[in-house]
Protein backbone atom coordinates (compact mmCIF):
# COMPACT_ATOMS: atom_id res chain seq x y z
CA UNK A 1 0.00 0.00 0.00
CA UNK A 2 1.24 3.29 -0.58
CA UNK A 3 0.84 6.24 1.48
CA UNK A 4 1.66 9.73 0.25
CA UNK A 5 1.85 12.95 2.12
CA UNK A 6 2.88 16.48 0.79
CA UNK A 7 5.01 18.90 2.72
CA UNK A 8 5.19 22.25 1.64
CA UNK A 9 7.36 24.69 2.28
CA UNK A 10 7.46 28.17 1.66
CA UNK A 11 10.60 29.66 2.37
CA UNK A 12 13.68 29.09 0.36
CA UNK A 13 16.47 26.79 2.00
CA UNK A 14 19.65 24.82 1.70
CA UNK A 15 18.87 21.93 3.63
CA UNK A 16 16.10 19.64 4.82
CA UNK A 17 15.65 17.88 7.80
CA UNK A 18 13.43 15.09 8.52
CA UNK A 19 12.42 13.94 12.18
CA UNK A 20 9.70 11.53 13.10
CA UNK A 21 8.81 11.48 17.03
CA UNK A 22 7.74 7.97 17.50
CA UNK A 23 6.66 8.16 21.40
CA UNK A 24 2.88 8.23 20.64
CA UNK A 25 2.99 5.76 18.12
CA UNK A 26 2.14 1.98 18.57
CA UNK A 27 3.64 1.09 15.34
CA UNK A 28 7.71 1.89 13.79
CA UNK A 29 7.87 4.30 11.06
CA UNK A 30 9.64 3.04 8.57
CA UNK A 31 10.16 5.20 5.38
CA UNK A 32 11.12 4.08 1.92
CA UNK A 33 11.49 7.19 -0.23
CA UNK A 34 11.35 10.63 0.48
CA UNK A 35 10.75 12.37 -2.77
CA UNK A 36 11.77 16.63 -3.14
CA UNK A 37 10.67 18.34 -5.91
CA UNK A 38 11.04 22.14 -5.74
CA UNK A 39 11.84 25.22 -8.68
CA UNK A 40 14.67 27.64 -8.83
CA UNK A 41 14.12 30.71 -6.24
CA UNK A 42 13.60 33.24 -9.40
CA UNK A 43 10.59 31.21 -10.94
CA UNK A 44 7.31 32.23 -9.62
CA UNK A 45 5.00 28.84 -9.33
CA UNK A 46 1.54 28.12 -7.76
CA UNK A 47 1.98 25.68 -4.94
CA UNK A 48 -1.22 23.97 -5.08
CA UNK A 49 0.34 23.29 -9.00
CA UNK A 50 3.82 22.32 -7.09
CA UNK A 51 1.82 19.79 -4.80
CA UNK A 52 -0.58 18.03 -7.37
CA UNK A 53 2.82 17.84 -9.77
CA UNK A 54 4.68 16.10 -6.68
CA UNK A 55 2.03 13.54 -5.64
CA UNK A 56 1.41 12.54 -9.09
CA UNK A 57 5.26 12.34 -10.55
CA UNK A 58 5.74 10.04 -7.16
CA UNK A 59 3.18 7.68 -7.74
CA UNK A 60 4.22 6.78 -11.23
CA UNK A 61 7.88 5.85 -9.64
CA UNK A 62 6.03 3.43 -7.29
CA UNK A 63 3.99 1.89 -9.42
CA UNK A 64 6.74 0.55 -11.74
CA UNK A 65 9.37 -2.22 -11.01
CA UNK A 66 11.81 -1.19 -9.00
CA UNK A 67 15.41 -2.12 -11.29
CA UNK A 68 18.43 -0.06 -11.74
CA UNK A 69 17.56 0.82 -15.26
CA UNK A 70 13.64 2.46 -13.99
CA UNK A 71 15.44 4.02 -11.15
CA UNK A 72 17.89 5.30 -13.79
CA UNK A 73 15.20 6.57 -15.72
CA UNK A 74 13.55 8.65 -13.24
CA UNK A 75 16.58 10.85 -12.58
CA UNK A 76 17.24 11.54 -15.52
CA UNK A 77 16.50 14.94 -15.85
CA UNK A 78 17.91 15.16 -11.90
CA UNK A 79 21.08 16.70 -11.72
CA UNK A 80 23.78 13.77 -11.61
CA UNK A 81 25.60 15.56 -8.61
CA UNK A 82 22.56 15.33 -6.76
CA UNK A 83 22.45 11.65 -6.83
CA UNK A 84 26.70 10.60 -5.89
CA UNK A 85 26.82 8.58 -2.90
CA UNK A 86 29.84 10.42 -1.78
CA UNK A 87 27.57 13.41 -0.89
CA UNK A 88 26.49 11.02 1.95
CA UNK A 89 27.71 12.09 5.62
CA UNK A 90 31.10 10.97 6.23
CA UNK A 91 30.11 9.04 8.97
CA UNK A 92 27.50 7.29 6.84
CA UNK A 93 30.21 6.36 4.06
CA UNK A 94 32.43 4.85 6.93
CA UNK A 95 29.97 3.11 8.04
CA UNK A 96 29.45 1.45 4.81
CA UNK A 97 32.98 0.96 4.03
CA UNK A 98 33.98 -0.74 7.52
CA UNK A 99 31.96 -3.90 5.89
CA UNK A 100 34.47 -4.40 3.19
CA UNK A 101 37.25 -7.09 2.62
CA UNK A 102 40.35 -5.74 1.85
CA UNK A 103 40.20 -7.57 -1.52
CA UNK A 104 36.48 -5.55 -1.94
CA UNK A 105 38.79 -2.55 -1.50
CA UNK A 106 40.78 -3.73 -4.11
CA UNK A 107 37.91 -3.56 -6.39
CA UNK A 108 36.07 -1.04 -4.84
CA UNK A 109 38.90 1.34 -5.56
CA UNK A 110 38.92 0.39 -9.61
CA UNK A 111 35.33 1.64 -10.27
CA UNK A 112 35.46 5.12 -10.48
CA UNK A 113 38.47 8.04 -9.25
CA UNK A 114 36.60 8.91 -6.14
CA UNK A 115 36.52 5.79 -4.87
CA UNK A 116 39.81 5.23 -5.80
CA UNK A 117 40.57 8.11 -3.65
CA UNK A 118 38.63 7.39 -0.87
CA UNK A 119 39.78 3.51 -1.12
CA UNK A 120 43.26 4.86 -0.55
CA UNK A 121 42.35 7.12 2.39
CA UNK A 122 45.14 6.82 5.13
CA UNK A 123 42.45 5.62 7.43
CA UNK A 124 41.69 2.18 6.20
CA UNK A 125 45.05 1.41 7.05
CA UNK A 126 45.39 2.27 10.46
CA UNK A 127 44.81 -1.28 11.61
CA UNK A 128 46.21 -3.68 8.63
CA UNK A 129 45.88 -7.30 8.67
CA UNK A 130 47.66 -9.51 6.02
CA UNK A 131 47.29 -12.57 7.60
CA UNK A 132 44.10 -14.02 6.28
CA UNK A 133 45.84 -12.86 3.10
CA UNK A 134 48.93 -14.86 3.73
CA UNK A 135 49.21 -17.44 0.55
CA UNK A 136 48.67 -14.30 -1.44
CA UNK A 137 51.55 -11.85 -0.27
CA UNK A 138 54.59 -10.89 -2.02
CA UNK A 139 57.15 -8.32 -2.44
CA UNK A 140 54.54 -6.71 -5.24
CA UNK A 141 51.54 -6.28 -2.53
CA UNK A 142 54.12 -5.13 -0.38
CA UNK A 143 55.67 -2.17 -3.05
CA UNK A 144 51.89 -1.37 -3.61
CA UNK A 145 50.67 -1.09 -0.03
CA UNK A 146 54.06 0.62 0.68
CA UNK A 147 51.76 4.71 0.19
CA UNK A 148 48.84 3.15 1.98
CA UNK A 149 50.00 2.53 4.90
CA UNK A 150 51.93 5.29 5.78
CA UNK A 151 50.01 6.15 8.71
CA UNK A 152 49.87 2.25 9.90
CA UNK A 153 49.58 2.28 13.62
CA UNK A 154 49.13 -2.00 13.99
CA UNK A 155 50.28 -4.42 11.38
CA UNK A 156 50.17 -7.87 10.96
CA UNK A 157 52.10 -10.26 8.69
CA UNK A 158 51.67 -13.24 10.45
CA UNK A 159 52.68 -16.20 8.40
CA UNK A 160 53.38 -14.36 5.12
CA UNK A 161 56.58 -15.39 2.83
CA UNK A 162 56.07 -18.74 3.92
CA UNK A 163 56.53 -20.28 0.70
CA UNK A 164 59.48 -17.83 0.25
CA UNK A 165 57.58 -15.17 -1.50
CA UNK A 166 59.18 -12.75 0.55
CA UNK A 167 62.70 -12.07 1.53
CA UNK A 168 64.23 -10.03 4.51
CA UNK A 169 65.21 -7.46 2.02
CA UNK A 170 61.64 -7.07 0.99
CA UNK A 171 60.63 -6.78 4.58
CA UNK A 172 62.90 -4.22 5.38
CA UNK A 173 62.05 -2.18 2.42
CA UNK A 174 59.00 -1.88 3.61
CA UNK A 175 59.10 -0.99 6.97
CA UNK A 176 61.74 1.55 6.44
CA UNK A 177 58.32 3.22 4.44
CA UNK A 178 55.72 2.60 6.87
CA UNK A 179 57.29 2.72 10.36
CA UNK A 180 56.65 6.19 11.57
CA UNK A 181 53.61 5.71 13.79
CA UNK A 182 53.49 1.56 14.08
CA UNK A 183 53.06 0.61 17.65
CA UNK A 184 51.54 -2.92 17.17
CA UNK A 185 53.83 -5.69 14.92
CA UNK A 186 52.78 -9.10 14.60
CA UNK A 187 55.60 -11.46 12.92
CA UNK A 188 54.38 -14.67 13.94
CA UNK A 189 55.83 -17.44 11.69
CA UNK A 190 57.65 -15.33 9.30
CA UNK A 191 60.75 -17.04 7.94
CA UNK A 192 61.80 -14.02 6.17
CA UNK A 193 62.30 -11.76 10.22
CA UNK A 194 65.83 -12.61 10.89
CA UNK A 195 68.67 -11.05 12.61
CA UNK A 196 68.72 -8.43 9.84
CA UNK A 197 65.06 -7.92 10.42
CA UNK A 198 65.36 -7.64 14.11
CA UNK A 199 68.02 -5.11 14.13
CA UNK A 200 65.65 -3.06 12.14
CA UNK A 201 62.76 -3.55 13.85
CA UNK A 202 64.32 -1.90 16.76
CA UNK A 203 65.83 0.80 14.52
CA UNK A 204 63.15 2.45 12.84
CA UNK A 205 60.07 1.70 15.60
CA UNK A 206 61.39 2.85 18.67
CA UNK A 207 58.05 3.14 20.29
CA UNK A 208 56.23 0.15 19.56
CA UNK A 209 54.31 -1.56 22.75
CA UNK A 210 53.35 -5.18 21.22
CA UNK A 211 55.85 -7.47 19.33
CA UNK A 212 55.12 -11.09 18.11
CA UNK A 213 57.54 -12.80 16.92
CA UNK A 214 56.25 -16.35 18.11
CA UNK A 215 57.99 -19.07 15.58
CA UNK A 216 60.43 -16.74 14.42
CA UNK A 217 63.10 -19.72 14.69
CA UNK A 218 65.61 -18.23 12.16
CA UNK A 219 66.65 -15.05 14.75
CA UNK A 220 70.19 -16.54 16.54
CA UNK A 221 69.84 -15.80 19.72
CA UNK A 222 72.74 -13.10 20.71
CA UNK A 223 70.24 -11.10 18.37
CA UNK A 224 67.25 -10.92 21.20
CA UNK A 225 69.62 -8.43 22.99
CA UNK A 226 68.42 -5.80 20.52
CA UNK A 227 64.79 -6.08 22.06
CA UNK A 228 65.97 -4.09 24.81
CA UNK A 229 65.80 -0.94 23.08
CA UNK A 230 62.38 -1.34 22.59
CA UNK A 231 61.62 0.50 26.05
CA UNK A 232 58.04 1.12 25.15
CA UNK A 233 57.21 -2.56 25.11
CA UNK A 234 53.87 -3.75 26.63
CA UNK A 235 53.51 -7.06 24.77
CA UNK A 236 55.81 -9.46 23.91
CA UNK A 237 55.36 -12.80 22.56
CA UNK A 238 58.55 -14.71 21.98
CA UNK A 239 56.76 -18.35 22.17
CA UNK A 240 59.49 -21.32 20.24
CA UNK A 241 62.23 -18.42 19.72
CA UNK A 242 65.80 -18.91 20.79
CA UNK A 243 65.41 -16.65 23.36
CA UNK A 244 68.22 -17.31 26.52
CA UNK A 245 67.86 -16.05 29.65
CA UNK A 246 70.73 -13.62 29.39
CA UNK A 247 68.98 -12.32 26.84
CA UNK A 248 65.82 -12.07 29.03
CA UNK A 249 67.65 -10.44 31.61
CA UNK A 250 68.53 -7.24 29.10
CA UNK A 251 65.11 -6.86 27.98
CA UNK A 252 63.37 -7.07 31.46
CA UNK A 253 66.04 -4.75 33.15
CA UNK A 254 65.09 -2.26 30.06
CA UNK A 255 61.55 -2.74 29.12
CA UNK A 256 60.22 -2.11 32.64
CA UNK A 257 56.69 -1.40 31.43
CA UNK A 258 55.87 -4.95 29.74
CA UNK A 259 52.74 -6.45 30.92
CA UNK A 260 52.19 -9.49 28.76
CA UNK A 261 55.34 -12.16 27.97
CA UNK A 262 55.20 -15.18 26.24
CA UNK A 263 58.06 -17.80 26.71
CA UNK A 264 56.16 -20.69 26.18
CA UNK A 265 58.71 -23.91 24.07
CA UNK A 266 61.89 -21.71 24.55
CA UNK A 267 63.80 -24.57 25.02
CA UNK A 268 67.39 -22.32 24.44
CA UNK A 269 66.43 -21.16 27.69
CA UNK A 270 67.90 -23.63 29.85
CA UNK A 271 67.54 -22.20 33.20
CA UNK A 272 64.04 -20.96 33.77
CA UNK A 273 64.29 -20.33 37.70
CA UNK A 274 67.50 -17.75 36.66
CA UNK A 275 64.89 -16.04 34.05
CA UNK A 276 61.86 -15.48 36.76
CA UNK A 277 63.85 -13.26 38.95
CA UNK A 278 64.23 -10.48 36.26
CA UNK A 279 60.45 -10.24 36.54
CA UNK A 280 61.43 -8.20 39.50
CA UNK A 281 61.95 -5.61 36.93
CA UNK A 282 58.27 -6.08 35.29
CA UNK A 283 56.02 -5.27 38.27
CA UNK A 284 53.55 -4.20 35.93
CA UNK A 285 53.12 -8.33 34.71
CA UNK A 286 49.27 -9.37 34.15
CA UNK A 287 49.93 -12.41 32.00
CA UNK A 288 53.01 -14.79 31.76
CA UNK A 289 53.19 -18.14 29.14
CA UNK A 290 55.38 -20.35 30.44
CA UNK A 291 54.29 -23.53 28.42
CA UNK A 292 56.97 -26.16 28.29
CA UNK A 293 59.41 -24.73 30.70
CA UNK A 294 60.86 -27.38 31.68
CA UNK A 295 63.84 -26.69 33.25
CA UNK A 296 61.42 -24.44 36.08
CA UNK A 297 60.77 -25.79 39.85
CA UNK A 298 58.98 -24.51 42.56
CA UNK A 299 61.72 -21.73 43.15
CA UNK A 300 61.02 -19.99 40.12
CA UNK A 301 57.65 -20.13 40.91
CA UNK A 302 58.25 -18.48 44.35
CA UNK A 303 59.80 -15.53 42.23
CA UNK A 304 56.83 -15.09 40.10
CA UNK A 305 54.61 -14.63 42.86
CA UNK A 306 56.59 -12.23 45.01
CA UNK A 307 57.67 -10.18 41.96
CA UNK A 308 54.41 -10.15 39.90
CA UNK A 309 51.21 -9.20 42.28
CA UNK A 310 48.63 -7.90 39.93
CA UNK A 311 48.98 -11.51 37.52
CA UNK A 312 46.09 -12.46 36.04
CA UNK A 313 46.68 -14.88 33.91
CA UNK A 314 49.40 -17.73 33.87
CA UNK A 315 50.51 -20.70 31.73
CA UNK A 316 52.06 -23.42 33.22
CA UNK A 317 51.22 -26.29 30.87
CA UNK A 318 53.99 -29.24 30.96
CA UNK A 319 56.43 -27.70 33.96
CA UNK A 320 57.38 -31.15 34.61
CA UNK A 321 60.04 -30.33 37.20
CA UNK A 322 57.49 -28.09 39.09
CA UNK A 323 56.80 -31.28 41.65
CA UNK A 324 56.91 -30.25 45.15
CA UNK A 325 53.81 -30.04 46.25
CA UNK A 326 52.18 -27.06 48.41
CA UNK A 327 53.87 -24.49 45.23
CA UNK A 328 50.18 -23.67 44.07
CA UNK A 329 48.52 -22.89 46.88
CA UNK A 330 51.65 -20.16 47.27
CA UNK A 331 51.32 -18.85 43.99
CA UNK A 332 46.90 -18.62 44.50
CA UNK A 333 47.46 -17.12 48.14
CA UNK A 334 49.75 -14.17 46.71
CA UNK A 335 48.16 -13.52 43.11
CA UNK A 336 44.58 -13.84 44.19
CA UNK A 337 43.72 -11.79 40.86
CA UNK A 338 44.31 -14.51 38.65
CA UNK A 339 41.74 -15.24 35.98
CA UNK A 340 43.48 -17.62 33.78
CA UNK A 341 45.36 -20.94 35.06
CA UNK A 342 46.74 -23.42 32.52
CA UNK A 343 47.94 -26.36 34.67
CA UNK A 344 48.16 -29.06 31.84
CA UNK A 345 49.76 -32.22 32.47
CA UNK A 346 51.03 -31.05 35.77
CA UNK A 347 50.74 -34.56 38.03
CA UNK A 348 51.50 -32.88 41.90
CA UNK A 349 48.05 -31.09 41.28
CA UNK A 350 45.45 -32.73 43.90
CA UNK A 351 42.42 -31.94 45.30
CA UNK A 352 44.03 -29.38 48.38
CA UNK A 353 45.53 -27.41 45.30
CA UNK A 354 41.93 -26.78 43.43
CA UNK A 355 40.44 -26.13 47.16
CA UNK A 356 43.10 -23.30 47.43
CA UNK A 357 42.48 -22.17 44.05
CA UNK A 358 38.87 -21.60 44.76
CA UNK A 359 39.23 -20.17 48.06
CA UNK A 360 41.59 -17.56 46.82
CA UNK A 361 41.38 -16.83 42.71
CA UNK A 362 37.73 -15.31 43.12
CA UNK A 363 37.94 -13.70 39.84
CA UNK A 364 38.42 -16.99 38.76
CA UNK A 365 37.44 -17.42 34.66
CA UNK A 366 38.90 -20.23 33.18
CA UNK A 367 40.87 -23.11 34.57
CA UNK A 368 42.63 -25.48 32.83
CA UNK A 369 43.39 -29.23 34.91
CA UNK A 370 43.36 -31.33 31.63
CA UNK A 371 45.88 -34.64 32.46
CA UNK A 372 45.85 -34.17 36.20
CA UNK A 373 45.17 -37.76 37.69
CA UNK A 374 45.65 -36.82 41.13
CA UNK A 375 42.43 -34.31 40.97
CA UNK A 376 39.12 -36.52 41.98
CA UNK A 377 35.33 -35.84 40.14
CA UNK A 378 34.01 -34.58 43.57
CA UNK A 379 36.80 -32.03 44.04
CA UNK A 380 36.47 -30.94 40.76
CA UNK A 381 32.30 -31.08 40.98
CA UNK A 382 33.11 -28.75 44.27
Amino acid sequence: MLLVKTLVISLICRRLRLEFNQNRCDYYTEIDAAYLHGLDSKEEYSYDDDREDAVDNLNNIFKKQITVKNFHDEITNVEQDSWNILMLPIEVINKIFSYLTFTDFGNLSRSCRSFQDYCYDPLWFKEFDLQPYWQKVDKFNLQCLSERCRSTEKLRLSWCGSSDTLSSLDFSSFLQTISGKLRCLYLSCCRFVDQNALILITKVCPQLEELDLSSCIDIPSETFDELAKLTNLKRLNLYRTQITENNFEKIARSCTELMHINLGGCFQCTNFDEAMKYLEYCPNLVSLDLWRAKSLTPNGIDSIYKNCPNLEEIDLGWCNNVTIHGWLRLLVTHCQKIKKIFLTALRTVSDDDLIAIFENCTFLEQLDILGNSNISKKSADT
